[in-house]
């Protein structure tokens, strides 16, 4: 089926459940303020986010390889870019459920509060009063060079030096990224002990 010939299917299917009909939600501004709030929800993306990259990251052959993915071949034929962007994307999640455990108001005026609309995980990570190093200092730069540019576009808004370095960084200290992660849900379990996930081990998460 043509992508073209979906709208009318999709478009079948809202006014047989009555969603083209339906009134606004009345309710919709109170469950926003009541999601956002909860660091379970934080966290609940930044696993489902985790689980990709490491299921990406367990099956990457890589695009230099030399040969392609045959069937049967679970292995994936990719850069290191998209596993490196979505690992960025979970961490950034979650330290935002953890500064919401910490007391940060998840919303203000109905909308997301002003702190919380940032990619940058260096802001977050030291909003998050988080113990940091060198090695700290360089996972955060590279993971959030590849949220807000470099892992989603081939170029960004200007010509970036460092870019090389970062994905270099980022694509081979994949356990190191994962240490970010154990620092920050301990952190959040010391803040919020109840109502989240199990804690687990999290370099297996999706990869199996």
């Amino acid at each position: 089926m043509e992508l073209r010939s979906l709208t009318p299917v999709f478009a079948d299917y809202g006014e047989e459940k009555g969603l083209t009909k339906a009134p606004p939600d009345p309710h919709a501004e109170d469950d926003y303020r009541t999601m956002a709030g909860r660091p379970l929800v934080w966290q609940w993306v930044a696993r489902d986010l985790l689980a990709g990259a490491n299921a990406l990251h367990a099956h990457r052959r890589g695009p230099s390889s030399g040969r392609r993915s045959q069937p049967g071949d679970e292995r994936i034929d990719t850069s290191a870019a998209p596993i490196i962007l979505l690992y960025g994307m979970a961490l950034e999640n979650l330290l935002k459920g953890l500064l919401i455990a910490e007391g940060t108001p998840a919303t203000v005026d109905g909308e997301l509060n002003p702190d919380l609309k940032t990619h940058s995980l260096d802001t977050l990570w030291t909003r998050a009063n988080l113990e940091r190093d060198s090695e700290t200092d360089s996972l955060l730069a590279a993971l959030e060079w590849a949220v807000v540019t470099g892992a989603r576009y081939p170029v960004g808004l200007k010509a970036d030096p460092e870019s090389a370095r970062h994905l270099l960084i980022a694509g081979t200290h994949v356990d190191r990224i994962i240490r970010l992660f154990e620092k920050a849900e301990d952190a959040l379990y010391s803040h919020h002990p109840s109502g989240l996930f199990e804690k687990t081990d999290l370099t297996r998460w999706g990869a199996e």
